[in-house]
């Protein structure tokens, strides 16, 4: 374990906090309860899909040797509609019409498009159009066989899944449980939403911020308070949030006269396992771990910072315990240099813009990391490594979107 006094490298930060991550808890929930949860259960499938041969057109369902043979008129032997038995094709040279989710006839193997043909009083007329056997039919079970397995555990329960899992008629589903978090802006400047700030006073946005990056796991249920730069009320309001899950403390972490948090954290038995990383911004990262199982983070208390961190290490965290993988890494191309600024991996706020052959990283102004602006009018981050100089345009970075 590194000790509180070095800088340790955002990788090492990073596979620290990643090797905390327990497995997640499991509850179960309906369905409609379930949009944007991770999945905790294997699907499988319930039946054949699809259950039956099904018309993927509206047209006539034939016998693809009748047409091999030369026959191009055919006598119509009724009608199909979706809902209705497939009943069966009445013998050589009949056809039935059949509409699009319908069931095909038995002794039928392929179907002609209406496009395709004319119909008469009691019988259709093929054009004499390209026809290949079984053209515009689904058959049964080549999407998914009874009893076969469609999805593993732990992905997010997006649109496409949502309809996949009522497909199979899963009225309920198992998810994995989400974390308590409770979230602590701390400073004698902070203000709430609703404050009129003095000249020297500041509302508080990186709970905002962090609330609504949690939103994006669905993590709603949150506790947010805002607490001076006091070590006595620090340490009365932060000891109970210690029963949570995932405790984020923002503001208090450097080394200033009014940066009580560290202290006040080892105070209430939370053991440090590191504080300080070499990244911009975000260097004064702190995180812990109390004894009970809360995994603190300590986050700079400005807000590029407390976004940036998000972003590096905390998402990550939250993918992992929640069983989900990482997000796939995005490397775009630079769209113009950029100059070095420091000796740290360097995090800055992008936006995305497309020169007709590639979708290219612009930086957006950003002056400090108190910029709020520049992430409001960024699409992501992108990555400045440690070890390269000035960047050139055209050159290859990690992006991680908002």
């Amino acid at each position: 374990m590194p000790e509180s006094h070095q800088l340790i490298s955002l990788e090492e930060a990073l596979q620290s906090i990643l090797q905390q991550a327990q497995p997640p808890e499991e509850e179960t929930l309906p369905l409609e309860s379930s949009f944007g949860r991770v999945l905790a259960e294997q699907i499988i499938a319930d039946r054949d899909y699809p259950p039956f041969n099904r018309a993927t057109m509206d047209g006539y369902a034939c016998s693809f040797e009748d047409i091999h043979l030369g026959q191009n008129t055919f006598m119509l032997a009724g009608t199909v509609m979706a809902g209705e038995p497939a009943g069966i094709l009445p013998g050589k040279g009949t056809c039935v019409c059949i509409m699009t989710g319908a069931p095909v006839p038995e002794g039928a193997d392929t179907l002609i498009k209406l496009e395709d043909t004319v119909l008469g009083k009691d019988q259709v007329v093929f054009s004499g159009a390209a026809v290949k056997r079984g053209q515009f039919i689904a058959r049964q079970g080549e999407d998914a066989r009874n009893g076969q397995l469609l999805l593993n555990e732990h992905c997010i329960i997006d649109p496409s899944l949502a309809a996949l899992l009522a497909s199979l008629g899963k009225a309920n589903v198992r998810v994995c449980r989400l974390p308590a978090v409770a979230l602590v802006s701390t400073g004698n400047e902070i203000l709430p939403i609703k404050g009129k700030p003095s000249p020297y006073q500041i509302r508080d946005c990186n709970s905002w911020a962090l609330k609504a990056f949690l939103m994006q796991y669905r993590i709603s249920e949150v506790t947010s308070i805002r607490l001076p730069d006091d070590p006595v009320k620090l340490a009365a309001a932060i000891e109970p949030l210690l029963e949570r899950d995932i405790l984020i403390l923002s503001g208090g972490v450097s080394k200033g006269q009014a940066d009580h948090v560290p202290a006040t954290l080892k105070s209430l038995g939370v053991q440090e396992i590191f504080h300080r990383v070499r990244i911009k911004p975000g260097q004064p990262l702190w995180f812990g771990k109390f004894p009970g199982g809360c995994l603190v983070f300590g986050l700079p208390g400005n807000p590029v910072s407390v976004q940036a961190a998000f972003k590096v290490f905390i998402e990550p965290f939250l993918r992992k315990s929640l069983g989900l993988t990482p997000v796939p890494e995005i490397f775009l191309p630079l769209g113009r240099g950029r100059e070095k600024r420091t000796s740290f991996d360097e995090f800055f706020p992008v936006r995305l813009e497309n020169d007709h052959s590639a979708t290219l990283l612009f930086p957006v102004s950003y002056h400090s990391s108190g910029d709020f602006l520049s992430t409001t009018l960024s699409h992501g981050l992108a990555l400045h490594p440690a070890e390269e100089k000035d960047l050139m345009e055209g050159q290859l970075l990690k992006y991680l979107s908002w």
